[in-house]
């Protein structure tokens, strides 16, 4: 028992004997910050900052290591002649190890080569990537430069299906005697491989439709971007819920075989609800959607809205276009009632379209043929059919919520119809849309919104025209402060709205961001939609704040209308979508 009590007792105090603690400080590498880095995790005695120190011979055999270390971790920067003096002492219980580093000049590159062979000695690429790098004749010797430039050709030589690629050569030679550098890197990128063979995998879509997808075939050289693109396409289809890709290497034939599994989603999506606005009284609405009703890919959507005063269906065929990804084709039925302070109109729609997308850029061919039954303005209740032929063109290049570069999009629609081919009334119509963002500093921007619009028309037959074919604006996306679609010409009851012939709104608004995921804006906004020469803009002003979350942009803005005529003082605008 005496024993015991003495072990325990010579326990305890060894490990009071060794409770100091190890303090380290490293001078003079202020303005060098990733050599510094560098040496704090090449300095074994660095392990022990502000913790408990080991024994004290141990300390010392660690500082006496630290010169060496030190100038080892100087080295990849190109400082091969620094001075190091050390310091170790102790203060009470801490040691203080200190170690003042003079850098000196580091050494520089006088001779520097850079050799690119093989079937990519062409390639801009490449040559991009030397460039961007630090290495340059009389700048000073960085291997972590030459490394890292290194991995990126290598890398990027891969990606683009040189999977033969080697370097020859790849040294870097350093004269301490004359303290210059050499450094000298040859490429090969070897024979570039090209996409084999595609092999599909689906327990139900034809195969037909899904090689329609295929943005490759057995000649079109190998790249990542490629396979990221379709990986993305079919994605995109709405059709799957899992898509695998898997690329193997055949170094003999110099090809890059695909091996595709899809595993389609759940087919059919439904779903309903109930709610209630000031506008259109008590509401039910139902949603259904077919992701596929055949191997072919073919989709079906119906859009149900049921409401006091308010009515609409919307039944939507879509056909896979030749290419599914970039187009398809759209036959559908409309019906919409709606008997608001707004509009008064029965409306049925036959029509079908053809839809191309290419990147930012989309194309909209569509002809529908209307049944239209309105009161207009003075009360008169009329009838009128149309065959009305459109083109829309949309371009958006949406890319970075964080807005660190400019955003750019627009659209541009034109319809119109004519009595020589089917329509009661001839007419034309033309409106373009246009958003900027454009960056000020790193937190800030401004918001530029513009809309445009005009209907070519007889003075006859404007009101030939349901309300739904003319312009109307205010709420959320438009003129801030104002009903939705509760700017327009007057009509026949006492604030009521009517459509206009002419529309143009304007918006600015100041974004700034104040934390990572959080903005407040301010902002003004200003519009008509009318039928004389000018427009009487109604102006509107407010407040707001963005969450950029990952279901979409949540804004909410308070906003003040000051014509009171067209709409309450105060509006709260509650908006979940894009970006801008």
């Amino acid at each position: 028992m005496k024993l015991y009590l003495s072990c325990l007792t010579l326990l305890f105090a060894s490990n009071f004997a060794y409770a100091d603690k190890l303090t380290v400080k490293i001078e003079g590498l202020k303005e060098h910050k990733t050599a510094l880095t560098n040496v704090q995790n090449a300095l074994s005695i660095y392990e022990f900052q502000n913790r408990e120190a080991p024994a004290p011979l141990r300390v010392e055999w660690l500082n006496s290591q630290a010169p060496e270390e030190i100038a080892m971790a100087l080295e990849p920067y190109g400082f091969y002649r620094p001075k190091i003096e050390t310091s170790l002492k102790k203060e009470g219980d801490t040691w203080i190890a200190t170690y003042k580093i003079n850098p000196n000049d580091p050494i520089k590159i006088n001779d520097l080569i850079f050799e690119i062979d093989g079937e990519g000695n062409r390639k801009r690429i490449f040559k991009t990537i030397i460039k961007d790098s630090e290495l340059r004749l009389e700048a000073p010797l960085n291997q972590v430069s030459y490394e890292k430039m290194k991995t990126t050709l290598y890398n990027r030589a891969l990606s683009l299906g040189y999977f033969d690629v080697t370097f020859p050569m790849h040294e870097i030679i350093v004269d301490l005697d004359t303290y210059k550098s050499l450094v000298h890197l040859a490429m090969d990128t070897g024979d570039r491989y090209r996409f084999g063979e595609v092999t599909f995998h689906s327990d139900y879509f034809s195969e037909k439709l899904l090689r329609r997808y295929l943005n490759i075939n057995e000649s079109t050289e190998f790249s990542d971007t490629r396979t990221l693109e379709l990986q993305e396409d079919l994605d995109a289809s709405d059709y799957f819920e899992e898509v695998i890709i898997a690329p193997t290497v055949d170094h003999q034939a110099k090809r890059v075989p695909l091996d595709i599994t899809v595993t389609p989603k759940k087919k059919r999506v439904f779903s309903a609800g109930i709610g209630y606005s000031t506008d259109i009284g008590m509401r039910l609405s139902g949603l259904g959607t077919w992701r596929y009703l055949n191997r072919m890919g073919h989709k079906f959507n119906v859009d149900l809205l049921l409401a006091q005063k308010q009515r609409r269906a919307v039944f939507n065929y879509r056909v896979p276009g030749k290419r599914p990804a970039t187009s398809y084709y759209d036959f559908y039925f409309k019906y919409n009632y709606e008997d608001t302070k707004y509009r008064d109109y029965t409306a049925l729609i036959i029509g079908a379209s053809n839809t191309h997308k290419k990147g930012g850029f989309k194309q909209i061919y569509a002809i529908d043929y209307r049944n239209d039954k309105f009161r207009t303005p003075e009360g008169i209740r009329r009838h009128t059919k149309l065959l009305v032929p459109s083109v829309t063109f949309k371009w958006d290049n949406i890319v970075n919520p964080i807005f660190e570069n400019w955003v750019l999009k627009g659209s541009i629609m034109v319809r119109g119809a004519t009595k020589t081919v089917g329509s009661d009334v001839n007419f034309v119509q033309v409106k373009a849309e246009g958003t900027a963002a454009i960056p000020i500093t790193q937190n800030n921007r401004i918001i530029l919104k513009g809309q445009m619009g005009h209907t070519f028309i007889s003075p006859k037959d404007l009101y030939h025209l349901s309300p739904a074919l003319l312009f109307q604006t205010g709420g959320d996306n438009t003129v801030r402060g104002y009903r939705y679609n509760g700017i327009g010409e007057w009509g026949y009851k006492d604030k009521e709205i009517y459509g206009g012939k002419k529309l143009m709104v304007g918006s600015f608004e100041w974004e700034h961001k104040f934390a990572k995921d959080w903005a407040g804006v301010a902002f003004v906004d200003a519009g008509d939609a009318f039928n004389g020469d000018k427009p009487n803009f109604k102006f509107g002003a407010g407040m707001g704040v963005r969450w950029f979350s990952q279901i979409g942009v949540v804004k909410f803005d308070i906003a003040h209308g000051f014509n009171r005529d067209y709409g309450d003082t105060f509006r709260f605008h509650l908006n979940i979508g894009k970006e801008i």
